[in-house]
């Protein structure tokens, strides 16, 4: 059931709306915005929710409930606000909400804050929440959104759960889908993807779907799902189209190594199956070309593992302060193990902050026992132990001294007790940044590794919520030879750590501080960049003003070229683009300027 915190019925749209269109500006001068002479009059717009069965709707800011002075103000629904605004699934179930709260603002003069020094203020601008979105509930819906958006010349933007750290499925101007409704597993043990011959056990999963739903489905048919960290993350849209990191990457490959069969709505509205064998180059292309840029992704069927137990190490741990030299211990002794984790199939994730650590480590049984997992990281667990950090945590009993081993029944088992356990830090603006180190690194100069990305900590200690969170999630030797076959960049299958520098400012901090922080994270990045020259980024958990974003998202201008060639096959207007994706049209296009020139890092160069 939708609520009606971000939700008004399209006759409040069109009823009051209408007649202020003709003295509205349009935002964006480049599509058929609301207010411009091509957009879609108050009869097109009421024929298409008719064609639909009423799910069109005119969105507000999430926060517009709060604001006294606004149409949508609602005393109720702001008290369900504010008691769930760092929930990231309530935050998931609203269209008018995003992970992170820049998304919901454009710069600083059109913005809608969630904080009470900005209702008293009274003004919530619109931001960066598309006029009006479709409440999808098939891929009818979805098809005649599509059609409806290219015949009209308007803004796509597209939507699940707006976990996004570019801001992509948002957009101001836009007319807006949203897929989140559209949830629902099948398993079949001998798929045959289109047009191919090879049988798989596999997984079909529909376009809302989340990660936890589609653990859970795996979990109840004895099957085992490569797929995302975060439980409440899209299973089959940005995640997969932009490559898709999973603890269980480092064995068994990224989720773009992983989908056998994508059901994709194009942008002219047509549904087409497509798999390596009915449409190889197109289902290369979204095999990492990025999201919001080659049509939505119905449903994706994904190839499956036994259900097996999964064997962990998890290591709470105290640091010392920024600078620390037993802080840039505990990294250089995880540098040095990490080429034998990546070489064996051990995944994990370390969080390091100015005052804490965290890691979490996990090894698939189908790859080694946990008398394995104990050799290998031994020297990491005695480490922590002889600098005095090891302690027993809070996730786990376990004595203080000694790192905390255990063994899962299946990856559900261990996804849901840990890492599945933790609310992501949402209802808050977040800036980060991040680099792909290649595994060479760690085996020539792991001190040099642990050298950088104590430098990147060091240089955001002073902003609010500072820390770095290093993913060990590339795929390693044992997940097989996909290198060439997708469309990430290839250094994906050559390194080891993804290195996320991220910090955070106050919902009412001046534009000042704002771009402060934003300009400390980036610099973060390049400190990693400095280091590895020759590594690479991700497209979902990127700085969204990545230098160079076209070599470091896919690694050569060939295969840029090569999804910009594809792209056109399937979006001749070249209508459907996001910020620095495929075909995107650069900073100083006016689909970008009024929302992500303001607080651009100096020096910045795409």
């Amino acid at each position: 059931m939708l609520s009606l915190l971000a939700l008004a019925p399209l006759y409040l749209a069109l009823t009051p709306l209408a007649a202020l269109c003709a003295t509205l500006t349009p935002r964006d001068a480049t599509y058929c915005a609301k207010g411009s002479p091509c957009f879609p009059s108050a009869a097109d717009l009421a024929a298409f929710n008719t064609s639909i069965s009423g799910r069109l709707y005119s969105a507000r800011p999430i926060s517009s409930v709060c604001y006294a002075k606004d149409p949508s103000f609602n005393p109720v629904a702001c008290g369900e606000l504010q008691a769930n605004n760092g929930n990231d699934q309530w935050r998931s179930d609203h269209f008018g909400a995003f992970e992170q709260t820049q998304w919901e603002d454009c710069n600083s003069q059109d913005q809608c804050g969630n904080d009470a020094a900005s209702f008293a203020a009274g003004q919530c601008g619109q931001g960066r929440i598309p006029d009006y979105f479709v409440d999808a509930r098939s891929p009818a819906d979805i098809q005649a959104w599509a059609r409806f958006v290219y015949q009209h010349n308007l803004r796509p933007t597209i939507k699940n759960t707006g976990h996004d750290y570019k801001g992509r499925s948002a957009g101001d101007s836009g007319f807006g889908l949203w897929t989140h409704n559209i949830k629902g597993a099948t398993h079949d043990t001998a798929f045959v993807p289109k047009g191919c011959k090879e049988k798989y056990d596999a997984i079909t999963l529909l376009a809302g779907t989340q990660w936890r739903q589609g653990y859970e489905f795996a979990e109840s048919v004895g099957r085992t799902l490569v797929g995302g960290d975060n439980p409440q993350v899209g299973a089959v849209g940005g995640w997969l189209l932009g490559g898709g990191h999973s603890f269980l990457s480092t064995a068994h490959g990224l989720g773009v190594d992983r989908v056998v069969s994508i059901d994709l709505v194009k942008p002219t509205g047509e549904l087409e199956t497509i798999t390596a064998c009915s449409n190889p180059e197109l289902f290369r292309s979204l095999r990492g070309g990025g999201g919001g840029t080659f049509g939505v992704v119905a449903s994706a069927t994904y190839q499956t593992l036994p259900r097996m137990p999964i064997h962990a190490l998890i290591a709470p741990s105290l640091s010392l302060g920024v600078g620390n030299r037993k802080n840039n211990a505990v990294l250089a002794a995880l540098a040095r193990i990490t080429p034998d984790l990546n070489a064996n199939g051990i995944g994990g994730v370390c969080f390091i902050s100015s005052n804490a650590s965290f890691t979490l480590l996990a090894m698939p049984s189908d790859v080694g026992d946990m008398a394995k997992l104990k050799r290998l990281t031994k020297p990491y667990a005695d480490s922590l132990v002889s600098l005095g950090l090891l302690h027993g945590g809070n996730l786990l009993n376990g004595n203080a001294g000694a790192a905390l081993y255990q063994t899962y029944s299946s990856f559900y088992d261990f996804f849901s007790t840990t890492f599945g356990t933790f609310n992501e830090q949402v209802g808050a603006p977040i800036q980060i940044s991040s680099r792909l180190i290649p595994t060479k690194y760690f085996k020539s100069n792991p001190q040099g590794a642990a050298d950088a990305v104590q430098a990147s900590l060091d240089h955001i200690a002073s902003s609010m919520n500072a820390g770095v969170q290093i993913l060990m999630g590339p795929p390693g030797p044992l997940a097989g030879g996909f290198k060439g076959v997708t469309s990430v960049n290839p250094v994906w299958y050559e390194s080891a750590w993804h290195v996320i520098p991220s910090a955070t400012w106050a919902p009412n901090a001046p534009a000042s501080v704002q771009q402060a922080t934003t300009q400390a994270v980036w610099e973060s990045g390049n400190m990693l960049r400095a280091f590895a020259p020759d590594g690479g980024a991700y497209q979902n958990e990127v700085s969204p003003y990545e230098t160079g974003y076209k070599q470091s998202l896919w690694g050569s201008e060939a295969n840029y070229q090569r999804l910009v060639k594809a792209k056109r096959q399937v979006d001749p207007k070249g209508l459907w683009e996001v910020w620095n994706g495929v075909g995107s049209s650069g900073i100083d296009s006016g689909r970008y300027s009024r929302c992500y020139k303001q607080n651009a890092p100096r020096g910045y160069s795409p």
